[in-house]
């Protein structure tokens, strides 16, 4: 029955936040490859702070604006954050990682969560340079 829920990370037609390209982030989050956690911005003061060495997800919070696409919802999206958390991609060595179309930020903001020590996001989107550095700023 496709009406019934029983993962959290399933995507229904209620309680959700809309991004571009009509990505739709449920708003109890998306776990992706275990590694990270996305969850709409309002949601980051009801999160606890991550511990050192804890292996529970990296959560990444996102201000959704209208054109920040990359909710990690999209195939695209989705595939790109598996290929980031596979080992041995981001080792914590001083890889720069570019982020060409960044849309929301969420592949900059989840190669530093994993030890990248810098990002650069490109992107023909002023609103999108916009959302992506708000997110950054709250993801720290």
């Amino acid at each position: 029955d496709s009406s019934s829920s029983s993962s959290s990370n399933k995507i229904t037609s209620i309680s959700q936040t809309r991004a571009g390209e009509n990505d739709v982030l449920p708003t109890n989050g998306l776990i992706i490859a275990n590694k990270f956690k996305i969850l709409p911005a309002g949601q980051k003061e009801d999160d606890s702070e991550e511990e050192e060495g804890d292996e529970s997800p990296h959560s990444i919070y996102l201000l959704l604006g209208r054109n920040g696409w990359g909710t990690g919802v999209h195939p695209t999206t989705r595939l790109c954050l598996e290929f980031l958390a596979s080992p041995n991609i981001i080792q914590g060595i001083g890889e720069v990682i570019l982020d060409y179309g960044c849309g929301s930020g969420i592949l900059s903001i989840a190669s530093l969560h994993l030890g990248a020590s810098r990002a650069l996001g490109v992107d023909v989107e002023a609103e999108a340079l916009v959302t992506s550095e708000r997110n950054l700023d709250l993801n720290g």
